[in-house]
């Protein structure tokens, strides 16, 4: 079988033969080759936006008969994610005999970046409701569904995910914790920001994203001196803020007392780091 993309040429043979080299010459792939040569020839062809040889290297676990891998099936699934065909990573998690967490998150992941957030929560459910401890959502899937949440504004279904996270002990966790921070920040309301305080304090490392996310939250909903009062603990904690931090926080400093003041202490923390150079710190330190 022969698959031609961008003048590379791929040859499956159902006989064994030696594989080709790496001067352009034609690549040749056996039955006796390792799930993981499959894999990674996947996961090379993605990085390449190559779908017609991602398609063709799908074909090849079929004909040698590695199609039930496990590590074959999550490569190709997350191929299909990457390059946005949604249907193909269905089937091929449909025709699983017994799946787990990972690929089921990369088909939440898939659904959520092509909108279908319905898909999302049903997948979801499905994962609670089968109470296998292989199938539970894990910390990285949390973190793709609370932005979900957060974008539809239905903060019920995120304080449930929440109660979830505190059963099974991930409110610990600095991917879920953000990801409950910001959605929390987004959904905006006093019930809104009690919980981002909950999931800000509950959150054992924190680090530049967990403070991001909470100053960013509190400037999202007006509360400006909070905000900078956040800025000023992150700092004392040795935290050292980036230019997402920065470009947050110099907005508002206008709107707060003695707030030129704190806009040139921030510009001069800028320039001793050499922020100076971002375009958005540029643009806030010039907007302040």
């Amino acid at each position: 079988m022969l698959c031609s993309s961008r003048g590379r040429r791929v040859t499956v043979s159902p006989t064994p033969r030696s594989t080709g080299g790496g001067d352009g010459s034609p690549t040749t792939f056996t039955p006796q080759l390792q799930p993981r040569v499959v894999v990674v020839r996947a996961t090379c062809s993605t990085r390449r936006g190559d779908a017609v040889l991602g398609r063709c290297l799908h074909g090849l676990p079929v004909r040698v008969g590695y199609a039930d891998g496990a590590a074959v099936v999550k490569a190709v699934m997350d191929m299909y994610e990457r390059i946005g065909s949604l249907v193909d990573a269905r089937m091929v998690f449909d025709e699983m005999s017994c799946s787990d967490a990972v690929c089921r998150n990369i088909l939440i992941t898939a659904s959520s970046r092509a909108g279908l957030y319905n898909d999302v929560f049903h997948l979801f459910r499905v994962m609670l409701a089968s109470g296998v401890d292989e199938s539970m959502p894990i910390a990285v899937m949390v973190a793709v569904v609370l932005p979900v949440c957060a974008k539809l504004w239905v903060l019920r279904a995120g304080r449930s995910i929440h109660g979830y996270v505190i059963k099974t002990g991930l409110e610990f966790d600095t991917l879920s914790g953000n990801a409950l921070v910001s959605m929390y920040a987004k959904c905006g309301g006093s019930r809104a920001m009690d919980g981002v305080h909950l999931a800000f304090s509950t959150i054992c490392c924190k680090d530049v994203v967990s403070w991001n996310s909470i100053v960013a939250g509190y400037s999202e909903n007006g509360l400006f001196e909070e905000a900078l009062a956040l800025f000023g603990r992150m700092i004392s904690e040795e935290c050292l803020p980036n230019y997402s931090t920065l470009a947050n926080v110099l907005p508002f400093c206008s709107l707060v007392e003695y707030g030129r003041h704190y806009g040139k202490e921030i510009h001069g923390f800028v320039v001793r780091h050499g922020l100076e150079m971002d375009i958005s710190v540029s643009n806030a330190l010039m907007a302040h």
